[in-house]
């Protein structure tokens, strides 16, 4: 680790008191418990700010209570609060990495369960929309996951279910516009393969139907363009993929459409003097 000079630190600390005394300057009750030399008092300042809402100020005092009380029989209950309180602020990543310092601080603790479920739930809270990176988004899904594993008779089972539902669905969203990007500027063999990703990953997803359907379509779109001793082989994959949609989705609102595909590789596949068996 990077040595810090005592200076700085000196430094740091100063500002920090500097900071303090701005912060809680006036002559309101509160103020006066917050810049009492009592730790106690200063304690108290901090719950009676987390109860008024103002956690700006009360993570100022919690984040020094933390220190002080290391070690003693306040330090669990501190450390949650400061969890907690950068939750309320927003700082969601933050806030997880105070709510991991719990759990592996106080493993056996009653309020351990909840500390897990929260260290998941600041990643859910952090994850961006589809079009964005997903790195908490799969962050959430792990611990999730690995929540359900170790409190199976938890209360919360069918809620973090549907929070991992809805964060694999923005999963399969972002892969399935992926996808669909490949198939409308033309890179169709690309398109198939990120078509089958979707479906594959996420079978469940409200893409799936037009997943299958555009992966049939794109397959078709490929042998079209491929040149003519790789037609027939391309035209008899996306004959394959079309069984496929079909028997899965017999009554799409693709149906007439993929229809009209299948017509032509059909054509071509007859040209060829191919019979095969084929649904119409």
């Amino acid at each position: 680790f990077m040595r810090i000079p005592g200076t700085t630190i000196l430094f740091i600390l100063s500002a920090l008191c500097a900071g303090m005394m701005i912060l809680f300057s006036g002559c309101n009750p509160v103020n006066r418990l917050a810049r009492s030399k009592n730790v106690e008092d200063r304690e108290k300042a901090a719950r009676i700010l987390m109860e008024k809402k103002e956690y700006e100020k009360a993570s100022y005092l919690l984040e020094e209570l933390i220190g002080l009380y290391r070690g003693t029989t306040k330090a669990e209950d501190i450390l949650f609060l400061y969890s907690e309180c950068k939750y309320e602020l927003k700082d969601y990543l933050t806030s997880s990495f105070y709510y991991g310092e719990f759990i592996s601080q106080f493993p056996n603790s009653g309020r351990a369960e909840e500390a897990q479920f929260r260290f998941a739930y600041c990643f859910y809270k952090d994850s961006d929309p589809w079009y964005l990176d997903q790195t908490s988004t799969r962050k959430a899904i792990e611990y999730f996951q690995y929540y359900l594993k170790t409190h199976s008779q938890s209360a919360r089972i069918e809620e973090v279910e549907k929070l991992m539902r809805e964060l694999r669905e923005r999963l399969a969203q972002k892969a399935f516009e992926q996808a669909n990007l490949y198939h409308k500027i033309g890179y169709h063999k690309a398109a198939v393969e990120c078509f089958r990703q979707v479906f594959d990953e996420y079978p469940d997803t409200k893409y799936r139907e037009e997943a299958q359907f555009k992966q049939f379509k794109s397959s078709i779109l490929y042998a079209n363009m491929s040149v003519e001793e790789r037609q027939k082989t391309r035209y008899l994959e996306g004959v394959a993929y079309y069984n496929k949609f079909l028997d899965r989705y017999p009554k799409s609102s693709y149906a007439r459409e993929a229809e009209d595909l299948f017509g032509k590789a059909n054509s071509f596949l007859q040209k060829e003097y191919l019979s095969p068996s084929l649904q119409p």
